[in-house]
């Protein structure tokens, strides 16, 4: 079985089952728009821009990037295994495929995941990957009453 982690806007009843969950297609509107955060994502982008400029550092220190390279790898299938046990234990309690897992090991799974990588290509996916999780987080925060 596929342990990936499907996005909550993904998910929805009767539909083919992906990794242990059941899903039709990707859902597009949501009950809040988006841009909202994405706005507020391209002003941080252009504060720290302001702040330090263009930066271009390396994705891993240079001195140790194989050593890093696989610690990270380590580490992303660490959370993949810890996230498919969170996710297996909330569906035994009965917990909906929107509360059966955390941001937390999400997050980290996607980040561990693109720092893992060596080929830009996949690395850029991956933080893509990366950033599409921290708008989800951002979006369920706004829709539980945490909005700014």
């Amino acid at each position: 079985m596929n342990n990936s982690i499907v996005p909550p806007q993904q998910l929805t009843p009767g539909g083919p089952v992906h990794g242990g969950f059941t899903f039709t297609e990707s859902v597009t509107s949501i009950d809040m728009p988006r841009e909202p955060v994405l706005d507020e994502l391209a002003t941080e982008r252009d504060r720290q821009d302001e702040k330090w400029g263009e930066q271009n550092h390396p994705i891993r220190w240079p001195a140790h990037d194989e050593i890093d390279r696989q610690l990270f790898e380590a580490q992303a299938n660490a959370w993949k295994r810890i996230n498919a046990e969170r996710v297996r234990v909330a569906n035994e309690r009965g917990a909906t495929p929107d509360r059966n897992c955390s941001w937390d090991g999400i997050l980290l799974e996607e980040v561990y995941e693109a720092l893992a990588e060596s080929d830009p290509a996949k690395i850029r996916a991956e933080l893509v990957q990366a950033g599409a999780v921290i708008v989800a987080m951002i979006e369920s925060l706004d829709r539980n009453g945490v909005a700014p």
